[in-house]
């Protein structure tokens, strides 16, 4: 019993409107550098444009290597989001009291997507609105979203067994 999942951010959106700030930071720079114009009300200061353009790269950076990996084998179920989480997050299965394959609301019960927190539960996701739902022994609660719900579904099945 292995399974290993790997999910970045694909939306259409996010780069779309990545790709919208980047044009505009251009457009922005090239009014100020090369017309002599400015772009705006008043012309941007070189360390502003700087600044600027350091975030941009990061957020792009960080969208761009983005990614939530979870394996699953005989002995426990683990994760990292990367670049964020870089270490393995392990939940053995004997540890655990319950896990399940669940839709939900991501928008409305952790107000979107990413590494999430709404005072009882613990959500790292990426895109969608199927997860894991793990309750540990301890009363933690953690849920980590998927998009092989079936595979995970298969599996808690056996587990049961």
């Amino acid at each position: 019993m292995r399974l290993r999942e790997q999910q970045r951010f694909t939306q259409w959106f996010i780069w779309v409107l990545l790709i919208f700030v980047l044009v505009m930071a251009a457009m922005a720079k090239y009014y100020t550098y090369y017309l002599k114009r400015p772009f705006g009300n008043a012309l941007p200061t070189d360390e502003l444009l700087s600044v600027s353009d350091y975030a941009l790269a990061a957020v792009l950076l960080i969208f761009m290597t983005a990614r939530l990996i979870t394996e699953v084998d005989e002995k426990e179920l683990r994760f990292k989001y990367l670049p964020f989480i870089p270490w393995w997050k392990r939940y053995p299965w004997d540890e655990m009291e319950s896990f399940e394959v669940v839709d939900y609301d991501p928008l409305d019960e952790f107000l979107g997507w990413g590494i999430r927190y709404n005072f009882k539960t613990w959500c790292y996701n990426v895109k969608g609105n199927k997860g894991l739902r793990i309750k540990m022994k301890s009363g933690k609660q953690v849920l980590i979203g998927t998009q092989k719900p079936e595979a995970y579904a298969h599996l808690s099945k056996r587990m049961a067994q």
